[in-house]
């Protein structure tokens, strides 16, 4: 649904607006001015449902669709430039709920528009992928719950009535429908691996560790790399390492890990300790900016 930025439509003329707009958001991305860009694309979403709007009235539903992916895609570069903002104000716990914002906001995107390729979409992906893995964050908790009541949010009826005809997660005229749960009773909250929203993530009590040395990956990350377009892969390797803590114990002492054996039948027996090494490869000749948009956009 993106495609419709590409085009020149009569009736429609404001599209212009848009298109110039999100051409000067990746300007400003680029030269790392990140509170500009947010103020034009606050400026971009209202331009889009108004867009949306008059889509509405002159009856063209596919029109008002794609002003709602078209907002998404604004709202994508204005989350993603709040999450620089926050890396570079050294806030890494407060960046990785900016983060799930952004990637909740392409997956909007991505859903509604079939050809991943144009727009930078797919790049935009493995991007925020690649992000997540600099967080030192593998457990989360997800809630359970029995809900009473379902309801759809665009006719307001429930989702089990025959008469509602919205399917959840479809655009009906620029709008998303969704199941608004009412009447919810918790039941408890498991420790998941992979929940849908990652946002409520567990850590360990008594961690005494500083934020720096919590989130080292990602300090490491914007201090040798300082351009939000571009492109990097995270590979993590098992690598193994010497303990020096072991230099002064003899063969016979307890064993440091509190074990109750002796050094030399425990830890004395292994030289290096086994752990995870993580390898950070910038991309110096990629980036993330869509050319196929940004050729389109200067008239090319």
């Amino acid at each position: 649904m993106l495609s419709i930025l590409k085009t020149e439509l009569t009736d429609f003329c404001e599209l212009s607006s848009v298109r110039a707009n999100i051409n000067k958001a990746y300007h400003e991305l680029e030269s790392q001015n990140y509170d500009k860009v947010i103020q034009i694309c606050d400026i971009s979403i209202v331009e889009c449902e108004k867009i949306k709007g008059k889509a509405v009235t002159l009856e063209k539903e596919e029109i008002a669709n794609s002003m709602f992916v078209a907002s998404a895609y604004c709202k994508v570069l204005k989350y993603y430039s709040r999450y620089w903002l926050k890396l570079v104000e050294g806030k890494f716990k407060d960046s990785w709920v900016v983060l799930q914002d952004t990637i909740d906001n392409l997956i909007s995107v991505t859903k509604f528009t079939e050809n991943h390729s144009e727009f930078g979409i797919r790049e935009f992906n493995s991007h925020l992928n690649e992000l997540e893995k600099l967080y030192p964050y593998s457990i989360f908790a997800s809630s359970e719950m029995v809900i009473e009541t379902k309801e759809c949010s665009i006719c307001g009826k429930s989702v089990l009535d025959i008469d509602c005809i919205h399917i959840p997660g479809n655009l009906y005229w620029g709008q998303i429908a969704v199941t608004i749960c009412k009447d919810i009773v918790f039941q408890a909250v498991a420790l998941v691996k992979h929940p849908m929203d990652k946002r409520c993530v567990m850590e360990v009590s008594g961690d005494n560790r500083t934020e720096k040395e919590k989130f080292k990956l990602l300090h490491y990350f914007v201090e040798n790399n300082t351009n939000p377009l571009k492109l990097f892969t995270v590979t993590e390797l098992d690598k193994y390492y010497y303990n020096e803590k072991y230099d002064m114990v003899k063969r016979n002492e307890p064993c440091p890990c509190n074990s109750g054996k002796k050094f030399k039948k425990c830890c004395g027996a292994i030289k290096y300790e086994r752990g995870s090494h993580f390898h950070i490869k910038l991309e110096n000749d990629i980036s993330l900016r869509p050319l196929p948009f940004s050729s389109m956009l200067l008239g090319s």
